[in-house]
C-alpha cells in the first residue's frame, strides 16, 4: 500500500493544464493545473478526488495529504 504524500513535498502528476499564465488588470495569472483521481485527506475525511491547483501553489481544495488509486480488480 502507498504511503501518504504530504502536499507540501509533491503534487499530484499534472494530468492536464487548464490555462496558460496570463494577466488580468496587470497581476498575472498562473496556470491552472488539474490531476488525475487520487485519493486525498483534508485533515477531517479520506475521499477520492481530482486536486487542481495553481502552479507554485498549494491545492485550492485544502487537500493536505494525498496518494495514488490502487490498482483496479481484475475481474
Amino acid at each position: 500500500m502507498s504511503e501518504w504524500i504530504s502536499v507540501k513535498d509533491r503534487l499530484p502528476p499534472i494530468r492536464r493544464a487548464l490555462s496558460d499564465p496570463c494577466q488580468l488588470e496587470g497581476k498575472e495569472i498562473p496556470t491552472l493545473y488539474r490531476s488525475g483521481e487520487v485519493i486525498c485527506w483534508d485533515g477531517k475525511r479520506v475521499s477520492g478526488s481530482i486536486v487542481e491547483w495553481f502552479h507554485g501553489q498549494l491545492p485550492l481544495s485544502g487537500i493536505t495529504h494525498w496518494m495514488p488509486l490502487p490498482t483496479p480488480p481484475a475481474e
